[in-house]
């Protein structure tokens, strides 16, 4: 092909092969159906994960970069089982129910047996969509004797690139301020995701009074940075341009799996809606009761849950 035709067609961004027709996502065809994940129920391993992530979005599509302004969340659900039974079959089965949603890891947290279930970066709408899979691969681990205890958790990750500093200090504030009401909703019983407030960490000590400044939100944003890892409620900075809410505790329920995704949407949502003297004067039910029926679910099924205080808050 001359150098004046091959000006007419697009090139794939993945092989730099030319293409008579039109791109998808930037790629061919063949690239893109490469790269597609349809699921693989066999892959099993320790971050036994080479692919693109696949990005699902509100109008159907999936794409292998991230659209723009958009929130997208991914989850890692962790399950055991104390019987002895064949993992290979139990991944087999919940590929059948979720192929291509997710991917499946061992966790050193867990048993031999154990099987950390990951999703697929997915805006809110794909998620709820998607809940009849989920509550049918559910179901189907249920009744082969997993569970979830005190030992396993549900992680939250959120796309946090449309996030600016204020908001991102918005996001800490709020998360502090209804900390009583997060650790209810979140179910943990174990000092496995450590909630650090605020005022201890910038060394304001126990003051009951306690009102974070902006320079108080600047300094724990930069502590909070420092901190990211696993021992922590929210691991902040531990992975690009995301963070990852590690508060809840692992739930085979479907209404309590869906809500905890629309907690962390809502907060992305509220951060960028609302300034910081608005959530001053604003309550927990202001900000997230009235949006989504699963979560009004579970927030009013744990509101009365006794929240054992710790030194670390």
């Amino acid at each position: 092909m001359c150098e004046s035709c091959a000006s007419n067609y697009p090139r794939c961004e993945r092989c730099g092969v030319l293409v008579e027709g039109e791109l998808i996502d930037g790629w061919c065809k063949s690239c893109y159906d490469d790269a597609k994940w349809e699921g693989d129920g066999e892959r099993y391993d320790y971050h036994d994960w080479d692919c693109c992530w696949n990005y699902y979005n509100d109008d159907g599509s999936v794409t292998f970069k991230p659209l723009p302004d958009t929130i997208y969340m991914g989850t890692e659900l962790e399950i055991d089982t104390s019987h002895n039974m064949s993992t290979a079959t139990t991944c087999s089965g919940l590929d059948r129910h979720l192929g291509g949603l997710v991917h499946f890891e061992r966790d050193g947290s867990l048993s031999n047996r154990g099987i950390e279930i990951i999703s697929m970066p997915m805006t809110l709408k794909k998620h709820m969509e998607y809940a009849g899979e989920f509550k049918s691969a559910f179901d189907y681990v249920t009744n082969r004797n997993y569970y979830c205890d005190n030992h396993t958790g549900l992680h939250v990750h959120v796309s946090t690139s449309m996030l600016n500093v204020r908001e991102h200090k918005r996001l800490l504030y709020i998360l502090d301020k209804f900390r009583s009401e997060v650790v209810k909703l979140s179910r943990r019983t174990s000092s496995y995701a450590l909630y650090h407030r605020i005022q201890s960490a910038v060394g304001k000590g126990d003051w009951e009074d306690f009102k974070p400044t902006g320079a108080d939100l600047d300094e724990y944003l930069e502590w909070i940075q420092r901190k990211a890892g696993h021992g922590i409620y929210l691991n902040y900075n531990g992975y690009p341009n995301q963070i990852e809410f590690r508060m809840f505790g692992g739930t085979l329920d479907i209404t309590t799996y869906i809500a905890s995704i629309q907690f962390v949407h809502r907060c992305i949502e509220s951060v960028q809606c609302y300034s910081l003297d608005e959530l001053r004067e604003m309550s927990f039910n202001d900000v997230f009761y009235g949006k989504y029926k699963e979560l009004d679910e579970l927030i009013d099924k744990t509101k009365d849950l006794v929240v054992r205080e710790c030194s670390v808050w």
